[in-house]
């Protein structure tokens, strides 16, 4: 297998930012099917980015498929930002669930 190019991550425009859409809610198999889809995507571009900052696009999608997501989804997603080193990735998603599932 080939290693991954990690300038692959500065490669994302405007043509992948369709998978960070939030899907149709009525639709409730295919919603949650692609809530994991984006929890795993992101998942990628912390692996691929390899603990380095991710760009600014990348990271505002990031964060805002996590504020879409169910608070458990998000702390998946957080939790694996953490694991491969985008704890300030982490910190903004952390915040967002905590004001979601904290008292108001």
């Amino acid at each position: 297998m080939n290693p991954v190019d990690p300038w692959l991550i500065y490669r994302i425009d405007a043509d992948c930012c369709h998978l960070f859409d939030v899907p149709d809610s009525r639709y409730k198999y295919f919603y949650v099917y692609t809530i994991f889809l984006q929890v795993y995507l992101c998942t990628v571009l912390f692996q691929v980015a390899e603990g380095s900052p991710l760009p600014d696009n990348v990271e505002q999608m990031v964060t805002c498929c996590s504020v879409k997501a169910n608070p458990w989804l998000a702390y998946k997603l957080a939790r694996q930002a953490m694991r491969y080193g985008q704890c300030g990735v982490a910190e903004k998603i952390f915040q967002a669930v905590a004001q979601k599932v904290g008292p108001k």
